[in-house]
């Protein structure tokens, strides 16, 4: 009887394990689902972010490209004005 009574208790025990493990495992399952989701959402950021780069340094050039037609104007009419 008392092997029968130990046998129970150990089954009970294994239960109450098993129980535990599954709730663990929903829970690495829900972190899992967030951790997917902030890594998707950081992907998207660095996307944004080389787009914003490669507008930016589209902008600087075009600015770039502007000043150094001004000069040339400028230098073009210093050289008329001394003519």
């Amino acid at each position: 009887m008392e092997l029968l009574e130990l046998l129970e208790q150990r089954v009970e025990a294994l239960l109450m394990e098993v129980e535990g493990l599954r709730d663990e495992n929903r829970r690495l399952h829900e972190e899992m689902a967030t951790l997917r989701h902030s890594v998707e959402d950081a992907d998207e950021l660095r996307r944004q972010l080389a787009q914003e780069q490669e507008v930016r340094a589209d902008a600087l050039n075009r600015v770039d490209r502007l000043l150094k037609r001004i000069e040339g104007s400028l230098a073009r009419n210093e050289t008329s004005a001394q003519a």
